[in-house]
């Protein structure tokens, strides 16, 4: 907390992790400014809305780990 959005994603792409956050509009766009520059990211998981449950939240974020993670 209070460190900004552009200094978590390169904390989070220097340790090789993915960023889950429910904050799209800033993450689009700093995916979108990280392609422009040709620059890589570790990963970006945007949620829809805050009102999924936890329970929700975890079986989507396994979902995309089976399907993509390693």
């Amino acid at each position: 907390m209070g460190s900004s959005d552009e200094n978590q994603l390169i904390w989070t792409t220097e340790k090789n992790r993915v960023i889950y956050s429910f904050n799209i509009g800033d993450f689009c766009r700093l995916h979108n400014a990280y392609f422009e520059q040709q620059k890589k990211h570790s990963g970006i998981v945007v949620a829809a809305k805050q009102s999924y449950s936890i329970g929700e939240q975890l079986r989507g974020l396994l979902k995309l780990i089976r399907k993509y993670g390693s």
